[in-house]
């Protein structure tokens, strides 16, 4: 599903485990949910290397961080009774936070506190949107969603308002669904219907 790397360990998780490779002894190690993971069907993984975390997420929101030699559950997003497509896509970083692009919309997971900080509905009118990706640059948060990609300044200080949300409708594409995005030297990358491109 997913490779991500610490200073001593490769992490690759498949739908139901997380394998660990040690760089220094070359030792494999294996994770499920009966040695340590709290759940199954592994949606992504990405570590922080300030924080030391990995996050972990899994498609029906239940998230794990790996902390050392501890796995710390945050279930609150699985417990918490959410209309429509409740699953997460992919993990984010900035700061302090991971960002987590939801089914319906942006989760923000205080890294540091171990709790969820906010939710983000960024569609039309602070409806529930597919967001797919999430990247920012130094002056805007870009999610890619079903519906296009949506911008927002990172340092708006209500990054829950809708209105805070605008849709890029100048990019290529603009009512199709962006699958990936990123942020590299300058510019924003993107998966378009027509394939990657800057956008």
């Amino acid at each position: 599903i997913a490779v991500t790397e610490t200073p001593d360990l490769v992490y690759g998780a498949t739908p139901y485990a997380v394998l660990t490779y040690n760089k220094n002894d070359q030792s494999i190690e294996r994770y499920t949910k009966i040695n340590g993971l709290s759940d199954i069907d592994i949606s992504d993984i990405k570590y922080n290397s300030e924080l030391q975390t990995v996050v972990l997420a899994y498609t029906n929101t239940n998230i794990d961080l790996f902390k050392g030699n501890y796995i710390i559950n945050i279930p609150d997003i699985k417990r918490k009774p959410i209309l429509g497509n409740k699953v997460i896509n992919k993990i984010s970083f900035r700061d302090n936070y991971a960002y987590l692009s939801c089914g319906f919309g942006i989760v923000v997971l205080d890294l540091v506190k171990e709790e969820i900080a906010d939710t983000w509905y960024i569609g039309p009118d602070g409806s529930q949107i597919n967001v797919l990706d999430l990247t920012h640059n130094d002056t805007s948060f870009f999610a890619a969603t079903e519906d296009g990609i949506f911008y927002a300044a990172v340092d708006h200080p209500n990054l829950a308002d809708f209105n805070a949300w605008q849709k890029w409708n100048t990019a290529p594409y603009p009512n199709n669904t962006c699958s990936m995005i990123e942020s590299f030297a300058g510019n924003i990358f993107a998966i378009l219907p027509e394939g990657s491109g800057v956008v």
